[in-house]
């Protein structure tokens, strides 16, 4: 979990020149979301494991849903949130999922978070920055092959006694990532790596609806 909400610290000129290389129109039939769509697309519950007890834990840390850079829960000062503003960052928001409350032994926890930019294109240049810089802070051999949602989306993983997996993707003028980990609790990679996937086609099927 720290590393996800740790690893974006800085990241290289060269990301901001491959960044650079995205720019442009905005493709037809690209959705388009608002400020008021934001709740909507990390409303989607954790379809996995199933008949889990999974409860809202979002203000439960004394933090709202919805944030800007300064309190993003993601992204520390620096260059790669100064890239981010830059591309139009507008708002964000998002949903901690947990089950310990009711499932004592099952410490896992899900994240999911939307960054709503000015349009598709800065999303699109937040998303292949935001790549770069994972790429310099998560061990080699950790990234997870999966594109399900074009060519711009990717996950990865660590392993070891406190596994986290993680995906990105980008939905139109929109940023999502789904996380799940076990709470700093050990526990298996098998049992955290089927979750975020199921949650990352959760999330993309609410934007589908939404847009």
């Amino acid at each position: 979990m720290a590393d996800l909400l740790m690893r974006f610290v800085s990241f290289s000129a060269v990301a901001l020149a491959a960044a650079s290389l995205a720019t442009g129109a905005v493709a037809s039939g690209q959705p388009k979301f608002s400020l008021a769509s934001l709740p909507g697309l990390v409303a989607p519950k954790p379809p996995l494991p199933k008949n889990t007890p999974w409860l809202d834990l979002t203000t439960s840390d004394g933090d709202s849903r919805a944030f800007n850079l300064q309190s993003s829960w993601i992204f520390e000062p620096g260059l790669l949130m100064n890239a981010v503003q830059r591309a139009g960052f507008r708002r964000g928001y998002r949903r901690l999922w947990g089950a310990d409350k009711l499932q004592t032994y099952d410490y896992r926890e899900v994240r999911g978070f939307a960054l709503l930019f000015r349009t598709a294109s800065g999303a699109r240049i937040a998303l292949t920055a935001m790549h770069r810089d994972d790429r310099k802070h998560m061990p080699p051999g950790s990234f997870l092959r999966w594109q399900g949602f074009g060519d711009g989306s990717y996950g990865f993983a660590e392993t070891g006694h406190e596994p986290d997996a993680v995906y990105e993707w980008r939905a139109g003028n929109v940023v999502l990532i789904a996380q799940a980990d076990c709470g700093g609790v050990t526990c298996q990679f098998d049992d955290v790596v089927p979750v975020a996937h199921a949650y990352a086609k959760a999330l993309e099927a609410r934007a589908k609806r939404t847009s």
